[in-house]
């Protein structure tokens, strides 16, 4: 298992996609995060399809905080089943990896 992931999860404002930037790496659950705005998200929701503008927050954290971050911004979040996918990141660079122990809280 990778040391590290990176999460994505969609919300349907910047501004609560930047508060929940701001929350991760100012309680140093993720290292980074990036707010991509501008996207379209096609989805089934209750049965029906829905075409919504949303935006993407792309984050860095220990695969080990996987699910605390996955609660913790769950507790934030204003849609019903917001998504948490997190991808393995099995290739990083040692200086980078060096920047992301020293500012990811340990699990």
């Amino acid at each position: 298992m990778a040391k590290y992931v990176q999460i994505q999860t969609t919300f349907p404002s910047i501004e609560e996609a930047q508060d929940a930037a701001a929350f991760l790496v100012d309680s140093r659950l993720a290292a980074c995060a990036q707010v991509i705005s501008g996207i379209q998200s096609r989805y089934v929701w209750l049965g029906e399809t829905c075409v919504e503008n949303e935006i993407l927050l792309l984050f860095k954290t220990r695969a080990e905080l996987f699910e605390r971050v996955a609660a913790e911004v769950s507790a934030r979040h204003s849609y019903e089943c917001p998504q948490f996918v997190g991808v393995s990141l099995e290739f990083v660079s040692a200086s980078y990896e060096k920047w992301l122990d020293e500012n990811i809280i340990n699990g």
